[in-house]
């Protein structure tokens, strides 16, 4: 499964929400294989802006996107696989 998501930045502080979302993942049944950093290309948005309404004070925007990869576990099949060579190796279950 790919979840594609934004690190916001609010306050000056960066919300990681990548890595909030992967642990929701793995919390649910899931493995989190990887997450991906890529450039936002074509970005409508501007790169950087004024939050604080003060002229010259600027921050970054969402400049990252970010590709959390991550598989369903299938316990069924664990389990199944994990009782055929334990039988095969042993003889026992």
């Amino acid at each position: 499964m790919f979840y594609i998501v934004g690190n916001r930045r609010v306050k000056n502080i960066e919300l990681p929400t990548d890595k909030f979302i992967a642990e929701k993942f793995v919390q649910n049944g899931f493995i989190h294989l990887t997450t991906i950093k890529r450039k936002i290309s074509n970005k409508t948005m501007p790169v950087r802006n004024s939050p604080t309404n003060q002229a010259g004070v600027l921050s970054n925007t969402m400049n990252y996107e970010y590709i959390v990869v991550c598989e369903k576990i299938n316990y069924n099949n664990y389990y199944n696989n994990r009782y055929s060579c334990n039988k095969e190796k042993t003889g026992k279950i």
